[in-house]
């Protein structure tokens, strides 16, 4: 279970909605996925530019079915190339488990197999006695488990690399767990690390995200 934590983490054309509140539906195992509609992001999993950037990341084991991005970068990359270094959301699953049929059992059994890293301790963090320092290249650093509802579990974690532009990086993340039309959907938020008030200031908008997709 722990080789599948570091795989999720390590980063058709036309419109189909299953609602209004859907930017359009995603295949994945058999099912279709609403992308929710996102305040302040472009769903734009499609466009060439994204399709590159994704593909320097691309993890095997994954399959990637969408990607969010604020509206100004996205006109920042379109017009220069210049890929963001956070404030983007990609939308993935695990080849193993797309045609698992899901329930809360399921999303259970991975909750707790995610606690095992002892990260549970911090979840009343005081970012003041909390050591933001993490090595270059090492494993993300757990900063906090939580769940925001009853289906989905979150992990907020800081890495530190090396991006396409070749300047060191801090950045933070969030893997969200998702139980969404039957199937465990992730979702991860990637932000800048700016200091103690970015990782607050993140998991704000975090929390936001989950709450525009539960509510479709």
């Amino acid at each position: 279970m722990k080789n599948l934590f570091y795989i999720l983490i390590f980063i058709p054309l036309s419109c189909y909605s299953q609602n209004d509140n859907c930017e359009r539906g995603a295949n994945f195992g058999g099912n279709i996925i609403c992308l929710p509609k996102l305040d302040g992001y472009s769903e734009c999993f499609h466009k060439p530019a994204i399709q590159t950037f994704l593909l320097n990341r691309n993890i095997p084991t994954n399959i990637d079915f969408g990607f969010y991005l604020n509206q100004t970068d996205l006109g920042i990359l379109e017009k220069s190339g210049v890929y963001p270094d956070g404030d983007y959301i990609k939308v993935f699953g695990v080849k193993a488990i797309a045609n698992l049929k899901a329930d809360q059992s399921v999303l259970q059994m991975l909750i707790n197999e995610f606690k095992k890293d002892g990260c549970d301790s911090l979840i009343h963090l005081d970012f003041n006695e909390f050591d933001f320092n993490v090595s270059l290249n090492e494993p993300p650093k757990c900063l906090k488990n939580y769940s925001y509802n009853n289906s989905s579990f979150s992990k907020l974690m800081l890495s530190h690399f090396i991006d396409d532009n070749g300047v060191s990086v801090k950045q933070v993340m969030t893997l969200n767990l998702l139980l969404l039309d039957e199937r465990i959907i992730c979702f991860c938020y990637y932000s800048e690390f700016r200091g103690e008030k970015s990782v607050e200031l993140h998991e704000q908008k975090n929390n936001s995200i989950l709450k525009q997709t539960y509510s479709n």
